[in-house]
């Protein structure tokens, strides 16, 4: 897989992307459960993928939300579309990324939700991870 135009960032998230989604829709087993973050190369990489039927299959969000929520590369939205193409189960983690103080970790770390996501993510076999940080714009 080429690089269609080096000086494009989007083309270089493109390609990577498709490259992921053709790793993932390769090595995908039965059972896994597939760990997701953010960002516009894993949104890439969902956009890539070919739709098909895995039941046996959970997908769970690895990170808190960042940046704006109806954003396509926010961690809840890529999961709810990766689920949706692999026709999958998913979990999702109902919590910022970003939060701050110590007081605001322990009340969300007691929500029922997120600690379901928290013991979702100790079963997690293979993750897709972006490359990079999050920016002053990203919260």
């Amino acid at each position: 897989m080429e690089v269609d135009d080096w000086e494009s960032p989007e083309s270089v998230t493109r390609t990577i992307g498709a490259a992921a989604a053709q790793y993932l829709q390769h090595t995908l087993q039965d059972g896994d459960v597939i760990g997701i973050a953010w960002g516009a190369t894993l949104s890439a990489m969902v956009e890539a993928l070919s739709p098909r039927s895995t039941p046996d299959v959970h997908i769970v969000q690895l990170v808190g939300g960042l940046g704006p929520p109806e954003a396509e590369v926010h961690a809840t939205e890529l999961v709810r579309r990766m689920a949706r193409v692999l026709g999958c189960r998913l979990t999702l983690l109902p919590a910022p990324g970003i939060v701050d103080s110590q007081e605001a970790v322990q009340v969300l770390m007691a929500d029922r939700h997120v600690k379901h996501a928290f013991e979702m993510m100790e079963r997690v076999n293979v993750a897709y991870v972006g490359i990079g940080a999050p920016v002053a714009d990203s919260v």
